[in-house]
Order: C-alpha cells, then structure tokens, then sequence
C-alpha cells in the first residue's frame, strides 16, 4: 500500500491558541483507515512541547490532534525550525510522517470568497461542477500555491500585516485555476483556455508589482514593521 500525506506548506503554529491540527493521508485516492497514532511536537531546540499524545481520527479520516493554548503560551517567542511528528497505525502497521513547522503570533487567512469571484464573473455560480457548492477548492488552491512561492523567495506569509495586498494576486491565480478547470470540460482550445492565459498573466504581472507592509521584527506592531516590502527580495552581488 502506498501512502500519499497531504503537506502543502510547514506548519504554522498560533501561539496563545487552541487549535486543531489534522493530517490527511491518502491511498488510492481515499483517506486511509487509521487504527491509532500519537504526535509530538518539537520546538526550535529540540524540546518537546507535545509529548507522544493520542491522536484522534475526525470525520474526514484525518489524523487530529487538538492543542490546548495552554500548551503554547504567548511567552514562548516565535520561532522556526519547529517540527511535527505523527506515528499512526495503519493496516496493523506503523508509519511515521514529519511535518516542519514554525511558531507564530499570527495566521494568514486567505483573501478572496466566491462572492469575489462573482464579481469578475456573474455565470460563475451557473458554471460549478455537479458535485460542488462552491469554488472553495479552487481558492484554497490557489493560497496554498502562493504560500509556496512566497515561502520560496524568503517570505513568510505569517509575517505580513497588510492582507488586502496579495487580494489582486489571490484572485487572478484562482481564476485562472478555475479557467483551465472548465477548459477541460470543452472540446478544442475555446474562451475558457484564453481566459486562463489571461489570468496567469495577469498573476504574474501583479506578483512583480506585489508589495506588502512586513513584520521581520516578530514585534506584531505596524509602527515598527516595513512598510512597502517586495514580495521578491533584492540580492545584491559583489
């Protein structure tokens, strides 16, 4: 049996709150049945903060575990190089995945909703595939790939403090996303496909422009954060 663990991006961690973190595993296209498991949490030095506790199994068959704020003070000091571990049994054998993770003041919520997309197109409502309500999919998606590229060039997304910058940026990549889904369900090269060309170029023009106001201190105050910060930084060359 192969097992595939959906890990898109580290794990960010919220100081100073309760929160549950989950763990999809899949094979063959379907979470897999899981008999049992634990986790522990690792911090920047090795510490364990969590230490071999039971997991649970939620509703979608996902690993869970949930973390008490108590667990995570707002003393602990923000930090990388956090890491997860989960040992789970399953089909009477044990395997353990590992997640890197980073401790944080904040989340990054995405950006953009469906009433978002509406606006750009009013049929879009109209155009949904059978088995969905909404293009939540799609939007997901398309953070989780932004997250990667922001974590890519050295920025983290937790450590921005002025979210409607990446609303542009957000909001053309799902379109395109959702474009090129649709063209699939079309014969030839049609408006759908010229419509994702146009959002990805649109998203790329926009990631150049992209600028926001950034935390590096870790202090979670705009009066000492940079303000007009690229999403690409400079490197200078001697």
């Amino acid at each position: 049996m192969t097992l595939s663990a959906r890990i898109q991006a580290p794990l960010f961690i919220q100081r100073a709150k309760t929160q549950t973190l989950r763990l999809p595993v899949y094979t063959d296209g379907e979470p897999v049945t899981i008999t049992s498991g634990t986790i522990t949490i690792y911090d920047e030095s090795g510490n364990k903060k969590v230490d071999t506790a039971a997991i649970t199994v939620d509703s979608d068959g996902y690993a869970s575990y949930s973390l008490s704020s108590a667990t995570i003070p707002v003393t602990l000091e923000p930090a990388e190089d956090w890491h997860v571990e989960w040992v789970l049994l399953i089909d009477s054998e044990t395997h353990t995945f590992r997640q890197d993770a980073a401790l944080v003041i904040r989340l990054l919520y995405p950006v953009i909703t469906d009433v978002d997309l509406r606006r750009c197109h009013a049929d879009l409502s109209n155009l949904l595939p059978p088995n969905k309500s909404s293009w939540q999919d799609y939007i997901d998606e398309a953070w989780d790939r932004i997250t990667h590229r922001l974590l890519e060039q050295g920025r983290r997304p937790y450590l921005i403090m002025s979210p409607w910058s990446l609303r542009e940026v957000h909001l053309n990549l799902t379109l395109a996303l959702i474009m090129t889904d649709l063209e699939t369900y079309s014969t030839g090269r049609g408006k759908y496909a010229e419509l994702a060309d146009r959002y990805h170029k649109a998203f790329e023009e926009r990631w150049g422009k992209l600028t926001f106001t950034y935390d590096a201190s870790h202090e979670n105050d705009m009066t000492s954060a940079t303000e007009g910060e690229s999403a690409t930084p400079i490197i200078w060359l001697a």
